[in-house]
């Protein structure tokens, strides 16, 4: 624009406001064009709720899987191909490989999640990974199991590089996978204006854990070990637990039914 103004060309002072102008108009325009345009073209999340689950073992895959039947994004990461193998034949959707690694802030799309939780059975990793991920997601919404209150104080990584406690010191990694093989399930259960969290926890068999609430657009919100399950009439609490004795006593006599 100077350059213009002192070679006589008229309109010079004009070139600086107008390119301002332009620029700003286009952003302007692109910022609420452009979520639209992806949207009709199928190349947005459709939530950003999901949950990244960093650790596959048979109760997380368990779970992985039940939240894939109630269609909340998930994604289930690991380092080693073979404890991807049931995930694997399930199809639920995989990542194979170190979730530290630089090549994982490449390779990961996190677009439809929105929480973490890390249950493998170290906890000093999975408080790596919960710091690590704690800026993308939120110190909020990143998870682990809780550390043994009774272990010794240097083993126990600090409140501030860890994630939240999923669930209370009480539970740990070996009691999810031994009630997983004695018969423990993930159940789903909706609730209603009539029948609220307070009634469904109050039903819960013995032993039973709530851990997380899903949303109407299929979003999830874990429990913490600090706080209680509150959901919302519409909404779903994913528990896990044996079923209930009604459930498997039909079950049983459905089977003795087909038998005959």
């Amino acid at each position: 624009g100077p350059a213009l103004i002192q070679r006589g060309f008229a309109g010079g002072e004009l070139l600086l406001p107008l390119v301002f102008l332009l620029i700003l108009t286009t952003v302007v325009l692109h910022g609420f064009s452009l979520p639209w345009l992806a949207r009709r073209l199928g190349l947005s999340a459709v939530s950003r709720d999901g949950l990244l689950i960093c650790g596959a073992n048979p109760w997380s895959t368990g779970l992985a899987a039940t939240l894939q039947r109630e269609k909340v994004p998930i994604l289930l990461a690991d380092g080693s191909w073979s404890r991807l193998r049931d995930a694997r034949h399930a199809g639920l959707p995989v990542y194979f490989g170190e979730v530290l690694s630089e090549e994982a802030e490449i390779d990961l799309e996190l677009g439809e999640l929105g929480s973490l939780l890390a249950v493998t059975s170290n906890d000093a990793y999975n408080a790596l990974v919960c710091a690590e991920y704690a800026p993308e997601f939120g110190r909020q919404r990143v998870f682990q199991l809780s550390v043994p209150a009774n272990g010794p104080a240097k083993r126990r990584p600090g409140a501030t590089s860890r994630g939240r406690a999923l669930l209370d010191a009480a539970i740990q990694y070996d009691d999810l996978q031994r009630n997983w093989f004695r018969g423990w399930t993930f159940q789903v259960t909706g609730l209603t204006d009539e029948f609220t969290s307070q009634d469904l926890l109050a039903g819960l068999p013995e032993g039973a854990l709530p851990l997380l609430v899903i949303d109407e657009e299929n979003g999830v919100r874990l429990a913490s070990s600090d706080s209680t399950v509150r959901a919302e009439p519409n909404q779903r609490v994913l528990w896990f637990g044996l079923k209930p004795a009604r459930e498997r006593d039909s079950k049983e006599v459905g089977k003795r039914s087909g038998g005959k």
